[in-house]
Parts: C-alpha cells; sequence; structure tokens
C-alpha cells in the first residue's frame, strides 16, 4: 500500500519560526508548524504543552480534544 503524503516547505517562514522559539520558547519543530498553520489555515494539535502556551494569542493553533470524534457522533445519533 503506498500513500501520499503532502509536504510544505518553510521558505519565507524562518523568520515568524524563530520569533515563535524565542517568545514561546519552543523547539524549532513546534515553532515550524505554528508558523506553517496561518498559511495553511489551522493547526489541530495533540501537544498539550505547545497548547497551552500559545492558547489565546495563536488563534490558528487548536486543542484536539475541544474536537468530537466521528466514531462519539456516530455513537450519539444511534442512541437518540
Amino acid at each position: 500500500m503506498r500513500f501520499s503524503i503532502p509536504t510544505q516547505g518553510l521558505a519565507g517562514l524562518e523568520e515568524p519560526a524563530q520569533a515563535l522559539v524565542l517568545e514561546h520558547e519552543r523547539t524549532a519543530y513546534d515553532a515550524a508548524y505554528s508558523a506553517l498553520a496561518p498559511r495553511e489555515g489551522l493547526l489541530i494539535t495533540g501537544d498539550k504543552r505547545l497548547y497551552n502556551v500559545v492558547n489565546g494569542e495563536l488563534l490558528w493553533i487548536r486543542w484536539i480534544g475541544d474536537y468530537e470524534s466521528i466514531v462519539e457522533k456516530d455513537s450519539e445519533v444511534k442512541k437518540g
């Protein structure tokens, strides 16, 4: 089985990523995703430490726990 996984370049995001590293004391990895997210629209993360640091400030980063899963919704529909 082969998967096609799209990739994104970080060209032009070096300065925003560096600012995120310095301002929020995050890793370059976290900063790269955080800097890319506004260009792509949204970052939904399961990284609670990252989310807690930027919550309320970087509005394009959301906590995955704030969303219901399809399984939970389907289960509620069957019960109701």
